[in-house]
Parts: structure tokens; sequence; C-alpha cells
């Protein structure tokens, strides 16, 4: 008697689609885990792009300036400008630096600052800087002197 074998069995095709399944989940969860890895990296690099500009604003005022003061709270910066006119960099408690100067609208400066400390000592101010976006938070701390 002559058997024919050119089909597959079911056990053969229930092993064959476990097998498919097992490495189709294993591709999309490694593609998963990378594509989780590069939002975490850009959103890093995101809050330490805006936190240099943020220090890069302060220093180039803090430097030009003829006084410093640091409000009672920490959470305000004043200076008065090489012309006499009052500069504020003021934080909201909440999440917004805004930029202010005596005479001109308000500029906001970011709405990702989680905390900011201003605390003058010397002929400088001393910055403490805490930004944060959804998952991701960047710490940065400086000191700037007056020139």
């Amino acid at each position: 008697m002559k058997h024919n074998n050119h089909g597959l069995t079911l056990i053969e095709l229930v092993i064959s689609i476990a097998l498919v399944s097992v490495i189709l989940l294993t591709a999309v969860t490694a593609l998963s885990f990378g594509q989780k890895s590069f939002t975490a990296l850009n959103q890093q690099g995101d809050l330490q792009s805006q936190a240099a500009n943020i220090l890069l604003q302060i220093t180039s005022q803090v430097r030009e300036c003829r006084s410093i003061q640091a409000a009672p709270d920490t959470s305000t910066l004043s200076l008065e400008g090489k012309d006499g006119k009052n500069i504020k960099f003021q934080w909201d408690g909440a999440k917004t630096l805004t930029y202010i100067v005596e005479g001109s609208a308000p500029r906001i400066v970011s709405t990702q600052v989680r905390e900011i400390v201003f605390t003058t000592s010397g002929d400088g101010v001393d910055i403490r800087l805490i930004l944060q976006s959804q998952e991701q938070t960047f710490t940065l701390r400086d000191y700037i002197h007056r020139r």
C-alpha cells in the first residue's frame, strides 16, 4: 500500500504556528523596547537643550547687570540691567518660567520647569533648575558670576 505524505499533519501545523508566533512576539517586543528607549533619550536631550538655553539667557543677563537680588521665596531673580531697567526671571510655582523686562511684555522662557531656586551669594547667583516632561527629569545646578 502506498501512502501519500505530501501534506501536513495537524500537530505539525500547530507547532509551526506556535514557532512563528514566538518569533513575531519577540520581534514586536524588541521593536517596542527600541521605540521607548528612543523616545526617552529624545525627551532627555530636549530637556538638556532647554536647560542650556535657560541658563544661557540667565547668564547673559547676570553678567551684564548692575545688581542682583533673589526674592525671599527664591523663585524670582531680580536684576538691574546695565541700562537701569529692572529685569526678572520669575517662576510661577507650577511649570512656567517668565522673563520680564521693565517696559516690555513678559516672555515665557519655559513651560517645563518643575522647580527653580535662585540664591544670591557674593557677586553672583546660584541656580538650581529642575525640568520635567512626561516621564523624564533633568536637574542642573550652576553658579554665575557677574563681570
